[in-house]
């Protein structure tokens, strides 16, 4: 596991030759964000959130990113262009609160049709109070 300054990044392990299920698993690293975020009681245009860009796949990125948990109420929604992604907030979020989504971003062989490896990302944007809070 690697210590960033706003979450955690665990790396897979190499899977042994004789281990099907482990290399079948295309998971490659799944990650916690903490993004401190202001009390947003109104947006006028969907904010970027997080920024995510790919190494190693930018001849030919085939990059598709989900929100696969946490999305209930449709604040959010996500972006793809080449090798880069994005998650954006459509809604208001007023604080104090916590909200959590889970992402998957999946690179895809040339054709598409075949899953190359997966990302796996946990998101929680810790909102602040609103400025005029006792």
């Amino acid at each position: 596991m690697v210590a960033e300054k706003d979450g955690a990044v665990c790396t897979r392990i190499q899977c042994r030759a004789d281990d099907l299920p482990c290399r079948r698993n295309k998971t490659m690293t799944i990650s916690w964000q903490y993004l401190p975020v202001p009390n947003l009681d109104f947006i006028t245009a969907p904010l970027t959130i997080l920024n995510i860009r790919t190494t190693g796949y930018s001849i030919f990125p085939n990059l598709q990113l989900n929100i696969i948990q946490g999305n209930e109420r449709d604040f959010f929604d996500t972006i793809v262009r080449g090798d880069k992604a994005v998650l954006r907030l459509l809604r208001p979020l007023s604080g104090p609160t916590e909200k959590s989504v889970t992402l998957e971003l999946l690179n895809r062989n040339f054709a598409g049709n075949i899953v190359t490896s997966r990302h796996v990302t946990h998101v929680t944007l810790l909102v602040e109070k609103p400025s005029f809070y006792p």
